[in-house]
């Protein structure tokens, strides 16, 4: 899944598979990625994770959680976010499903906008993380779990854009025909309805596939008002001002607009008007990365991109991503990923790398 940045306002926007219809669902196996991490970055749409296997470190804005397998993680709109598989752990796997408000209702003024999705965007809730011990995170573990099913047989293992070190991690969650759950993490009876009602879906051969994703979304945001009400000192709110949170996404959107340009931390703290110092604490506090780390992946990330879809030459493309000379790039290239960039482009898609 790539998000990519909207050139006019430097928001970030998810490329839906069908833009009439904004919702999707997609892995992070954390052990393809660089660094083992999603780098930060932040949307208008809602979404939610649930950890399959492993931990993950999961941070919103500035604030920390440890998330295990079973757990389930909620992001407000338009909130910061990162995460990264721990050092102690290698099999972090997790899936996010995203969403716009325009899936249920495309006119901001309509009632339901204004009592289901206001609340929670105008709010400074930041996010919250359910366990599967919880009532309510069991509910909400199903209903996502039941959205990876659905998808998954309909899009993902056999869609032509998922690469195929990404399928067998799907095989490996339900057999080709929604026969049973391969997963051991929560026996509950809510379970014993999940499979009977996945099979007579299946019988349909995906047709209503887009009413039964709508069906279970409504359901997981009712789910998400209600806990929201009940649980508010289980929740994450703002901790900094708004302020700083803006200034870090400024941070970032600069650094994706210019990465190929030669930036230093005083170009960034010149365009966003604070000092370098602040551009240095504000960034850290955000990424925990230092903005010429964040400047160096993220001209890597992009760099793979290219090795992995075109036959542009090295040299061409360690100058189009912003680095000084070939020899150079190489050397960081093989410092991160553990392979030279001719390497790299031979074994292909078994390094796809993230490049958020």
């Amino acid at each position: 899944m790539k998000i990519e940045p909207n050139e006019k306002n430097l928001k970030e926007q998810i490329p839906y598979p069908d833009k009439t219809f904004p919702f999707c669902v997609w892995p992070d196996v954390y052990n393809l990625f660089v660094n083992r991490t999603v780098n930060a970055h932040w949307h208008y749409d809602f979404e939610y994770g649930y950890v399959l296997s492993g931990s993950v470190d999961y941070y919103i804005n500035d604030t920390f959680i440890r998330l295990q397998t079973g757990d389930c993680v909620f992001i407000n709109s338009n909130m910061l976010h990162m995460s990264r598989q721990p050092d102690d752990c290698d099999n972090a796997v997790m899936f996010t499903i995203t969403f716009s408000t325009t899936l249920l209702t495309p006119d901001i003024n309509s009632t339901i906008y204004a009592k289901y999705f206001q609340p929670i965007i105008n709010t400074h809730l930041e996010g919250f993380r359910i366990t599967s011990n919880d009532p309510f995170g069991l509910k909400l573990a199903v209903l996502l779990l039941e959205l990876l099913v659905i998808q998954s047989p309909e899009y993902l293992l056999n869609s032509k854009t998922i690469p195929a070190s990404y399928k067998k991690y799907f095989q490996l969650i339900t057999d080709p025909k929604l026969g049973e759950f391969r997963l051991d993490m929560i026996e509950s009876p809510i379970y014993q309805d999940v499979v009977p009602r996945l099979k007579e879906y299946a019988k349909m051969d995906g047709f209503g596939y887009e009413l039964e994703c709508m069906k279970r979304v409504c359901e997981i945001l009712l789910l998400t008002l209600r806990h929201i009400k009940e649980n508010k000192s289980d929740v994450l709110w703002h901790a900094n001002s708004l302020n700083q949170i803006e200034r870090a996404k400024e941070i970032i959107a600069f650094i994706h607009t210019h990465y190929a340009e030669k930036i230093t931390v005083e170009d960034i703290a010149y365009h966003i008007g604070i000092s370098r110092s602040e551009c240095f604490r504000c960034f850290k506090r955000f990424t925990n990365k230092r903005p010429v780390e964040y400047i160096i992946e993220y001209r890597l990330s992009k760099a793979a991109k290219l090795l992995r879809e075109t036959e542009t030459s090295v040299m061409a493309i360690s100058l189009i991503c912003g680095f000084e000379n070939s020899s150079y790039f190489g050397k960081t290239f093989k410092k991160k990923y553990a392979v030279t960039p001719l390497q790299y482009r031979k074994l292909g898609m078994d390094y796809n790398i993230n490049p958020l």
